[in-house]
């Protein structure tokens, strides 16, 4: 969308001086291929009259921007062009649809989203957006219902666009400003832009295709699921001796850990569990299907092994010095679909992990009906876990106990 000087300085709220003064300095300028200012050039009007407001004019603003203390550079590359004006206000585009001005606009605040102007023109990227909001409004579903999805994944988006700028900022901006030699700053931050004008659109290529692989993985788990479900209900099938063993592993208190530590030991300790779970998922014959930064997926085509390879990892991981592990371990088959793996299996297999407390390998009673040389199965008994349709039997695995332990050393119980 471009706009005349006209435009620009009414919808700016700044004098003609000022957006004068603005653009000597640089801050705002025309693009002179198409004789107009873009929207990012209004946009930056609005930050320069906010911090103008707070800081005793424009002048002192525009001062500090021409030291090089700042530069507006990167909300041309971030910011979109909304497109040209459609014309149509937003009660114009919902004519002829069964979903009110009220339900867009309660939509839009569950994203955290301002309310659309009632009678101002809107841009033909905003009418696009709306016709999709529209459809969503309209789902035959609860409005909190609605609204927790749109919340929920507003707020994902939102946290990874936050990270997304302190990395840039840390380990591109700060750096390069801090290598700068006296007036150097103009140039420094000309490079940054460069460099962020091709990172923002790999950033938004990076996000959507995660998101439509992760929306894939969901379906297929939920799919897979069911079905599965569904012929158990019918014909009772029970594991066969061929199905793999589905084991999840993670590391308890890890993000709270990290949060205070901060990015570098994150990367240090996903890192050292990464190699762990290698170097013992290989040993046992075992595959990894997915690396879940402080977690991981492995399946085991013989159960004892996936047994003893729950409790190397326990203590490989304790020795290491790493947060404390938790394993899950459930058998039955599984479906593979672009290298990962779906079903109740994994589910329940989830949910156990899920359950386990620090340092445990819970296994189901599926996994080694006839026990596994070496390896002391104490039999919890059956449990109910969030997500499975019916109580499952658990055992919590360890090393055999020799003979030269104390004898009046308690058994460890899951409500310790």
């Amino acid at each position: 969308m471009l706009l005349t000087r006209q435009q620009l300085t009414a919808l700016s709220g700044l004098t003609d001086e000022d957006v004068a003064l603005c653009e000597e300095a640089g801050l705002v300028s025309c693009d002179s291929t198409a004789d107009g200012f873009r929207y990012a050039e209004l946009t930056k009007l609005h930050l320069v009259r906010q911090v103008a407001e707070a800081s005793g004019g424009v002048e002192p603003v525009v001062r500090a921007a021409q030291t090089g203390a700042f530069d507006l550079g990167l909300l041309q590359t971030c910011l979109p062009d909304p497109g040209e004006l459609d014309g149509r206000t937003l009660s114009e585009v919902l004519q002829g649809t069964a979903v009110s001005a009220a339900e867009v606009k309660a939509m839009l605040r569950a994203a955290g989203l301002p309310d659309p102007p009632p009678d101002a023109p809107l841009t033909t990227e905003e009418v696009a957006i709306l016709e999709h909001v529209a459809v969503l409004a309209a789902m035959p579903m609860p409005d909190e219902a609605r609204y927790h999805s749109v919340r929920t994944t507003s707020e994902a988006v939102r946290r990874a666009a936050e990270t997304q700028v302190q990395i840039f900022r840390q380990h591109i901006e700060e750096p390069l400003l801090g290598a700068c030699h006296q007036n150097q700053d103009r140039e420094a931050r000309a490079h940054i832009a460069r460099i962020a004008e091709q990172a923002v659109p790999a950033i938004e290529a990076m996000t959507n295709f995660l998101h439509r692989r992760h929306l894939e993985h969901a379906v297929m788990e939920a799919l897979t699921s069911d079905m599965m479900e569904a012929v158990r209900e019918r014909d009772g099938s029970r594991p066969r001796s061929g199905d793999p063993a589905v084991m999840f592993v993670d590391l308890v208190g890890f993000t709270p850990l990290v949060d205070g530590a901060g990015d570098h030991r994150a990367a240090q300790i996903a890192a050292s569990f990464e190699d762990i779970v290698i170097d013992v998922s290989r040993a046992r014959a075992g595959r990894i299907v997915k690396m879940l930064g402080d977690g991981a997926l492995l399946l085991f085509h013989d159960a004892g092994s996936a047994v003893r390879a729950g409790l190397e990892l326990v203590q490989s991981i304790q020795r290491a010095g790493l947060p404390r592990a938790r394993i899950g371990v459930h058998r039955g088959p599984v479906v593979s679909h672009a290298g990962d793996v779906f079903g109740l299996t994994v589910n329940v297999a989830a949910r156990i992990n899920e359950y386990a407390r620090p340092r445990e390998v819970l296994v189901s009673s599926s996994v080694a009906p006839d026990g596994v040389p070496g390896v002391e199965l104490e039999e919890i008994g059956e449990v109910s876990l969030k997500g499975v349709p019916r109580p499952i039997s658990l055992l919590r695995a360890r090393e055999r106990r020799d003979a030269h332990q104390h004898p009046g050393v308690p058994a460890h119980t899951h409500e310790d």
